[in-house]
């Protein structure tokens, strides 16, 4: 986790690193962490469509369903 961090302050425009910080949040539980994450990686990465899965299974846990269901359905759109 160090690492990550370490890395994203180093670059905080590499999409993957923002994605990896999201996997790490929302496998720990910390779902609002994990969302800010997977948000930025998505901004970054718009066409990555399994950080917006991730970004709807965070939000289910956070109880947002309306905006679960809009995030996986334009992972869907991008997986496409």
């Amino acid at each position: 986790m160090a690492c990550l961090k370490k890395a994203f302050y180093l670059e905080p425009f590499e999409w993957t690193i923002s994605y990896n910080l999201g996997m790490h949040h929302y496998t720990t539980e910390q779902y609002t962490s994990a969302f800010h994450f997977f948000n930025n990686a998505i901004n970054l990465k718009p066409d990555y469509g399994r950080a917006y899965m991730y970004l709807a299974l965070t939000l289910y846990k956070l109880g947002d369903v309306n905006n679960c269901k809009m995030a996986f359905e334009r992972g869907m759109k991008v997986d496409r």
